[in-house]
Parts: structure tokens; sequence; C-alpha cells
């Protein structure tokens, strides 16, 4: 199996050619798949990147985790 992966804008008209490669053979199944909002996924990575280095957010992030530490315990003191 061989994965190759293209990213494109999309066209005014909404319509793609696709190139085959030629090493694939006639009549072979093949799978297309199309994923959109790639760059709402780079974005919020960045933002993710940013967060670690927010003194408010780690404040808040570390207060959550110290407000759970004992109710994650909890089932399992039997």
């Amino acid at each position: 199996m061989e994965t190759v992966r293209q990213t494109i804008r999309v066209p005014k008209s909404h319509e793609v050619k696709i190139k085959i490669p030629d090493h694939i053979k006639e009549n072979d199944a093949i799978e297309i798949v199309l994923i959109s909002g790639l760059e709402d996924r780079k974005r919020g990575l960045e933002e993710l990147k940013k967060a670690i280095e927010d003194k408010l957010f780690l404040e808040d992030l570390n207060e959550c985790i110290d407000d759970f530490k004992y109710v994650d315990a909890e089932g399992l003191e039997e």
C-alpha cells in the first residue's frame, strides 16, 4: 500500500482533477479522501504552543490538577 498526499486550495469551480501515478495499474482500487479545515488545525496547534509559555494559563492548569488529584485517587483506596 502507498500513500500519496497533496495539499491544494479549493478552486472557484470546486472541481479538482487527480493525476494518478503511472506505476498504479489500471483498474486498481484506490481510496480518495478529502480533509478540510487544515488551517484551523494548524492555528489550534500554534495556540497550544503559545499556551505552554502563558503564565496565567499554567497557573490555572496547575490549580485544576491540584483540585482533582484527590478525586482521581478516590476509587483506588479500597
